[in-house]
């Protein structure tokens, strides 16, 4: 039997997310998309528009929370292995660090990352698919790729939820808590 093109790219993505980017105004500006394909390999597709010129330090954060305007629900950078953060220090990257973002005057980014070491695999070791979830964040300055911690990339100014929390979730129980 002849398989169709979509047939077989299907086939070859074991998993596959894909998240609204939001601003700071909770306007949709964007997808990212996540895929695992079969062999274990996650990329990041991320479509966005409307973000100001120059370049942006970009990450993968703890939590898959991401509320307007700060986003700082969606806590620290993924780092499940408790290395140093930045591919420039003697013991890192944290495995949700990204390479920074370079948008030009059109306001628009269509990259794709590979995120090494990573899986969107819930069974899966140093799975963004975790209890917590995960989140990506847009930052406000450019990534040192050295600085501890964050690598001095400023605030943040999008996000995306890759995977909410799940039930059981310390994060959903204080949500819970503080209605």
């Amino acid at each position: 039997m002849v398989k169709s093109a979509s047939e077989k790219v299907a086939e070859e993505v074991a998993f596959e997310v894909v998240s609204d980017v939001i601003n700071q105004d909770e306007e949709v500006i964007g997808t990212a998309t996540f895929q695992e394909d079969a062999d274990g390999v996650v990329t990041l597709h991320l479509q966005v528009e409307s973000l100001p010129e120059g370049e942006f330090g970009t990450h993968i954060h703890e939590v898959g929370l991401a509320t307007p305007p700060t986003f700082e629900d969606a806590g620290s950078h993924f780092n499940p292995t408790n290395v140093e953060h930045g591919s420039e220090s003697e013991s890192g990257p944290h495995l949700g660090d990204l390479p920074n973002l370079v948008v030009g005057a059109d306001g628009k980014v269509d990259e794709t990352f590979e995120i090494p070491g990573v899986t969107l695999d819930p069974d899966g070791e140093h799975t963004l698919n975790s209890l917590d979830g995960s989140s990506l964040i847009i930052h406000t300055e450019a990534y040192d790729y050295v600085s501890q911690p964050t690598g001095d990339a400023g605030d943040r100014q999008a996000a995306a939820v890759i995977f909410a929390p799940q039930e059981g979730s310390e994060h959903i129980i204080r949500l819970m808590m503080s209605k």
